[in-house]
């Protein structure tokens, strides 16, 4: 059901029938009437589309990044370092953190950590690895 909402007869268009995608059709009054009330924003057009605020605070946010920052090529002491900390069962600590911790904070997708701790170890990157400690 919808709800009948009328044309507030802003000009150049009302809020609502831009959003709609509709012309404002009414009478043309006269201009002192016309223009009382109307701010400065009605007059200008308004993007299609909200541009992506990070990109002025960080315009490195939506860069990608040339060299991964983790691969094991550049840090060969993770593979040390995750040898000596991580257990060789990373399935089973996995699942322990999807049992408890994933509960309460769903952030990784469950199919995608097992397809990459299941995978070759050296198409993986360090990230998984420091993923994994983190648990």
């Amino acid at each position: 059901r919808r709800l009948k909402r009328k044309c507030t007869r802003e000009v150049p268009a009302c809020a609502l029938c831009y959003r709609l995608g509709k012309t404002c059709e009414y009478a043309e009054t006269a201009a002192s009437e016309a223009f009382t009330g109307i701010s400065a924003a009605a007059f200008f057009p308004r993007p299609a589309e909200a541009f992506p605020l990070p990109f002025f605070l960080d315009s490195e946010y939506l860069t990608s990044q040339s060299v991964n920052a983790l691969s094991w090529s550049r840090h060969p002491y993770i593979h040390q370092i995750v040898a000596e900390h991580l257990d060789d069962d990373r399935v089973t600590l996995c699942e322990h953190y999807l049992s408890t911790v994933h509960k309460w904070l769903p952030m990784i997708s469950r199919k995608r950590l097992f397809n990459e701790v299941n995978s070759d170890a050296t198409e993986v990157d360090g990230c998984l690895a420091i993923f994994l400690l983190s648990m």
